[in-house]
């Protein structure tokens, strides 16, 4: 069956909450009844959430395949000894225990989420982490699901760079602070003489003679080819030739999950794309996603990365459990942008393998690794199950938006789970709400109120109260 989507929440969680006396229900048909917190250390630098009640299901393995929060790293629970490292190193010098593979432009960076993260991965024009050794590198094994969380935060909105050849240049551009962060205003006059926009200068390569633009009417090459550059404030020009070099943003990948670079099914992120297909034992696509009239399904329609210049959270489950398969990508918990009815039901479906993070971070398809596209990534987990647990200052999974924390699992039955807190950017002073989701990635709704400060003064535990 194809997984419902969250256009409509509340028809999709409401229908399922039902007061069970103090409990509550969630889309799996959990009961939550009571929650405790328990001090793992004495400075309360790590708590233990326990909820209780009934119907969470089994969990195979309680810990996810790979948990990746700065140098807090575990591999199907266990914990790797994390390599020492300076800000601006390769990332291929020293993770060799924790990634098949890692193109050497990757690099560490200070730049994280929030102050406890030790650091985030940086890569500018090109460059990935790929395979995780936790799940088999480049061979993964067979999974009926996978999910996968992420943290990405892109330096520019570079949807919309154009990276372009030029003839000449007069003067010095100011070009920002770094080559993949917005210099000076532009103005763009047409080679027509009469056209005109505005935009911004990225990067000007003089020995190469290519330039990283951004326009406001977002021109295209015939618009840009032998139009003149011009900067509002440093006065300087230059007379741009699109037949020299052209090349543009929006074919870049930042994820990929396939199944080890082999046939099987597999879905790519681009800037505005999810692209969503099954492959057969010779490499030959037999199954593309259809709408519900029976087309194809493009993928156009999730949301613009870049459009948002912070950390956003993004999410994607993987659901090849049946012979109809289907995936969806979620960015900041704003939509779920599912392709699903992927029939392979007269189809030798491939039982030995299962998509896997086969590339992280930016892959500049078609060309596009002078667009001077960057991004940061990192906080990631993966798993062969969407069961999982989040946390937010948020009263609906509707409202939680971005605001949400995935948790690391510890105890997982059909009557309690357990986590170690991560509280991430949320104030433990202040009322938090626990989401559990079930095998289907359907949390509940209603978030599970939990105080911690209270139950850190109160050694008994107490019921929670639902009204």
């Amino acid at each position: 069956m194809p997984i419902p989507s969250l256009i409509a929440p509340r028809t999709l969680f409401l229908g399922a909450l039902i007061a069970a006396g103090i409990g509550q229900a969630m889309a799996a048909n959990a009961v939550f009844e009571s929650y405790s917190v328990e001090k793992q250390t004495e400075d309360e630098s790590s708590l233990i959430v326990m909820i209780e009640g009934t119907g969470f299901g089994a969990k195979q393995q309680t810990a996810p395949i790979l948990w990746l929060f700065g140098d807090d790293v575990r591999q199907n629970g266990r914990t790797i000894d994390y390599p020492s490292f300076n800000f601006g190193d390769s990332v291929a010098t020293n993770e060799a225990k924790i990634w098949e593979h890692v193109d050497s432009s990757v690099v560490y960076h200070s730049n994280s989420r929030y102050p406890k993260l030790s650091h985030s991965y940086f890569v500018g024009n090109d460059g990935t982490v790929r395979n995780p050794l936790a799940f088999g590198g480049s061979n993964p094994p067979y999974a009926e699901k996978i999910y996968l969380s992420a943290r990405i935060k892109p330096v520019e909105a570079w949807h919309g760079f154009r990276s372009i050849g030029f003839d000449d240049i007069a003067g010095n551009f100011d070009l920002g602070p770094s080559r993949y962060e917005a210099g000076e205003k532009i103005s763009v006059l047409h080679a027509d003489g009469i056209n005109q926009t505005e935009g911004r200068i990225i990067y000007a390569d003089t020995e190469n003679r290519f330039a990283t633009i951004k326009t406001s009417e977002n021109w295209g090459k015939s618009d840009l080819n032998g139009a003149t550059l011009v900067g509002q404030r440093t006065g300087s020009k230059m007379a741009l030739n699109a037949d020299q070099h052209y090349a543009f943003a929006v074919g870049s990948k930042y994820l990929r999950m396939w199944s080890g670079g082999k046939p099987g099914m597999y879905s790519t992120m681009s800037t505005n794309r999810l692209i969503v297909g099954y492959r057969d034992s010779s490499g030959n696509l037999v199954a593309k996603p259809e709408t519900s009239d029976g087309s194809q399904d493009t993928g156009y329609g999730i949301p613009n990365l870049t459009s948002k210049l912070d950390w956003r959270l993004l999410e994607t489950f993987i659901d090849q459990e049946t012979d109809i398969l289907s995936a969806y990508v979620d960015i900041d918990n704003s939509g779920r942008r599912y392709l699903d009815n992927l029939d392979i039901s007269d189809k030798n479906k491939l039982m030995d393998r299962s998509p896997t993070i086969s590339q992280l971070g930016l892959d500049a398809a078609g060309g596009a690794d002078s667009i001077d596209a960057a991004l940061y990534f990192g906080e990631i987990y993966f798993d062969n199950t969407p069961k999982r647990i989040m946390i937010s200052n948020k009263q609906t999974y509707e409202e939680a938006g971005s605001e949400l924390e995935i948790q690391f699992p510890i105890q997982w039955t059909d009557n309690k789970v357990q986590f170690e807190l991560r509280a991430g950017e949320l104030d433990t002073n202040e009322t938090l709400y626990v989401y559990v989701f079930d095998e289907n990635s359907n949390p509940n709704y209603e978030g599970i109120e939990i105080c911690i400060s209270c139950k850190l003064g109160v050694p008994a535990q107490i019921d929670l109260d639902v009204k």
